[in-house]
């Protein structure tokens, strides 16, 4: 059984948001000077039927085919694992590659979402790991998907997605996420303009239905680490 742990109170600035599709955003801010914190919050009903989630941080300078870049797998009742891929099959730990797992992570629930959480350093001088830069671009990706045979399969086109974001505690997320507006599943988005006040980009979420949506009172200041969560996880 999973044991949730307590991560430590954030340090310094709350830091920022980029939101995907299926009503799940990534928040990420620094708790020392070396170091990110990233949190993948997930409405709890849109991991039902699937075996595995995870991210991706690829370099912006790679073209988004490449597949090179740093990946976060976890099980959607575990947490996430370090990886690392360089073409186009399954990411494999960075243990069994000769590397070594550079992240510390976790697992919350908190009202109607699961939280996977992981912090690692910058640089963490791994050869399968993806050097990290403040104020520089990323490709950030997400995907879900089933096990096959006992292995982390191939996702489908539709539970998977992408976002360019500046790696900066002060980054704002000034488009709405275009995965799922183009393609054979986009009868399921309504058509939308794009905001640039952040205050109001929690809009978006009226491209999904209403299902897919969590609870949180305050989608954009509610991270994992702050104490209303942190208490709860201490009662259950």
């Amino acid at each position: 059984m999973l044991v949730i742990s307590l991560l430590f109170q954030v340090i310094g600035t709350l830091g920022a948001i980029e939101y995907f599709t299926k009503g799940m955003h990534l928040k990420f801010y620094f708790p020392s000077d070396d170091q990110v914190t990233f949190e993948l919050w997930v409405p709890s009903v849109n991991l039902v039927g699937f075996d595995w989630i995870g991210l991706a941080i690829q370099c912006a300078n790679y073209p988004l085919n490449a597949f090179q870049a740093d990946y976060f797998i976890a099980m959607v009742d575990d947490v996430f694992t370090d990886r690392w891929a360089d073409g186009h099959y399954l990411p494999l730990l960075d243990t069994e590659l000769g590397g070594v797992s550079d992240i510390t992570s976790d697992r919350f629930e908190y009202e109607d979402y699961v939280i996977y959480t992981l912090t690692r350093p910058f640089v963490t001088g791994d050869a399968y790991d993806q050097e990290l830069v403040i104020d520089n671009p990323y490709m950030i990706s997400w995907a879900k998907g089933n096990l096959v045979d006992g292995e982390i399969g191939v996702h489908t086109m539709d539970n998977c997605g992408h976002e360019y974001l500046i790696l900066a505690s002060d980054y704002l997320d000034r488009n709405h996420d275009d995965n799922g507006k183009f393609g054979p599943w986009s009868d399921q988005f309504r058509d939308f303009v794009r905001k640039e006040e952040k205050d109001e980009l929690v809009l978006w979420t009226d491209l999904v239905e209403e299902e897919d949506l969590g609870d949180i009172e305050d989608i954009e200041d509610d991270y994992a680490t702050d104490e209303e969560i942190t208490e709860e996880e201490e009662d259950v």
